[in-house]
């Protein structure tokens, strides 16, 4: 057995007050709820929002790009507003804005109304996720942060999970506008919350802002996601995109440069010298594009194949979402007790045996509870794997990096999960269109229930296609976890230190 720190963390043990911790973790859950909810809720209300305020689907489309295009756009800043404000005047800054905007977007009575309240939500929500990780870091020492992260995980994961569910009651009982309502409560008591139970510190002096980087990244990360969101549509003989092409790339060099030769950048590039956290954002990576992979196509698959209501849809997912629920909150403290490793491996490997299953049945005439049981295990295995990968990431930062890292954390996020749902969706389109043909061969064109069966088949062909590819990545990402190091916690008297062990 080897052991050797890899943790700069170096923080007294005494400084723990499980109190404060859980007060502070209590908040930041609340918060994060909301926020990671409000990226799926709305999906389930788009067609009546299209009826009541007889808009396209091309206009209302935007109502969801605005609110992901802002959250990657403001995450970097949640830095340097900390520097000056500290973390609780910052996250209840967010909170107050996010509620604000959540009141704002259930009285739009227009679509411009609709899409500029969810960018004013975005914010809010776009600083909570980064600052409330931080707040994580800061009051819980390392060997608990696996369970405190369980716990997070449980709203950072679950909450879009049920999010098609709650939206599918409250607007076939209410309206859509509940949808935005439901947040009000939650986060004027978070807030109230924030101001007795989180830790302030006084103001400090503005320091210089690092314009060019944020306006290069910012430029590059817009550019790129709305290039992501309309390549269905995009035609490259046209000048518009490979024009666009070019301008994200320098951009992106240009914010890359500017990050690495500047005193203070809104990035901390550095994070990504260390190289457990960079090896372990690509593995990250591969489990982000599966997982929106499956999040985006089971619906469709409930909705478009099995022709089931969005109401009965959001039903048949739910027990998938409380198994996540539940093993976010074993998988926290297996980590803790046992490492990495032996909780990760055998996640990834009931993913990888779900997920293929799963896409091999999504067929006409598979029951409804194997589809049920399939998922389950996926996201079983899911919770087994995505809060440990994240908790060992963040945990060998030194404590000085911990925004910078919470911050390029989410970001990979944000930018993964697009680029999850377009090559989710050019495989389905591509695989569709391309068997169309022979799908209909020998069909009867006159007789429309034929025709609407053989198109029906196309696309849960389409479905199985796209998904055993994401079946694919999910093995990719297995076999590099192999080659993670075993961190196990091993407390010393005076620091705690995440040692790697063979």
């Amino acid at each position: 057995m080897s052991k050797e720190s890899i943790s700069s963390n170096l923080e007294k043990s005494s400084e723990f007050n499980p109190k404060a911790a859980w007060s502070a973790l209590i908040i930041v859950v609340l918060g994060t709820f909301m926020a990671m909810l409000d990226q799926t809720i709305v999906n389930i209300a788009i067609p009546t929002m299209m009826k009541e305020m007889a808009i396209t689907l091309g206009t209302v489309k935007w109502v969801l790009t605005a609110y992901s295009l802002t959250l990657a756009g403001v995450i970097p800043l949640t830095s340097y507003f900390e520097k000056s404000f500290g973390k609780k005047k910052v996250y209840m800054f967010a909170m107050g804005i996010f509620t604000l905007g959540s009141l704002l977007c259930a009285t739009a009575h227009s679509p411009e109304q609709l899409i500029m309240f969810r960018v004013l939500q975005a914010i809010g929500g776009g600083i909570m996720a980064p600052m409330g990780m931080s707040i994580i870091l800061d009051n819980f020492p390392v060997e608990k942060r696996g369970t405190a992260f369980g716990v997070w995980g449980v709203a950072a994961l679950a909450a879009p999970a049920i999010g098609p569910t709650l939206g599918g009651f409250l607007v076939a009982s209410m309206s859509w506008r509940a949808i935005f309502y439901v947040n009000l409560p939650v986060g004027i008591v978070a807030f109230v919350l924030s101001i007795f139970l989180l830790k302030g510190r006084p103001f400090k002096k503005f320091g210089k802002f690092d314009l060019l980087g944020y306006s290069s990244f910012l430029a590059s990360v817009v550019l790129f996601v709305y290039i992501l969101g309309q390549w269905n549509d995009i035609n490259w003989h046209k000048a518009l995109y490979p024009v666009l092409c070019v301008v994200v790339v320098i951009c992106f060099i240009i914010f890359l440069y500017t990050e690495t030769h500047i005193k203070d950048p809104v990035l901390d590039l550095k994070v990504f010298e260390n190289f457990t956290f960079s090896y372990t954002t690509v593995i990250f990576a591969f489990v982000m594009i599966a997982m929106m992979g499956v999040s985006y196509s089971l619906p469709l698959f409930w909705q478009n194949v099995k022709m089931f209501t969005p109401m009965h849809a959001g039903e048949v997912m739910l027990p998938a979402s409380l198994m996540m629920g539940i093993g976010m909150l074993v998988s926290g403290k297996l980590m803790d007790k046992f490492g990495l490793k032996v909780v990760v491996i055998p996640g990834f490997i009931v993913m990888s045996v779900a997920s293929y299953f799963l896409a091999a049945n999504y067929t006409l005439g598979v029951s409804t509870g194997t589809i049920i049981l399939l998922s389950c295990l996926l996201y079983l295995g899911i919770s087994f794997v995505m809060m440990p990968i994240n908790t060992n990431m963040l945990s060998t930062i030194p404590k000085h990096l911990n925004l910078a890292a919470t911050s390029a954390s989410n970001i990979t996020k944000q930018v993964i999960s697009s680029l999850g749902i377009t090559l989710v969706t050019n495989m389905i389109t591509s695989y569709s269109t391309a068997h169309l043909s022979s799908a209909l061969q020998g069909v009867d064109q006159t007789n429309k229930v034929a025709l609407a069966h053989a198109g029906l088949l196309n696309f849960a062909d389409s479905l199985s296609y796209a998904s055993k590819i994401t079946a694919v990545l999910v093995l990719v990402a297995l076999v590099l976890s192999l080659f993670l190091k075993h961190n196990k916690i091993i407390r010393d008297k005076e620091t705690e230190l995440i040692l790697e062990t063979e």
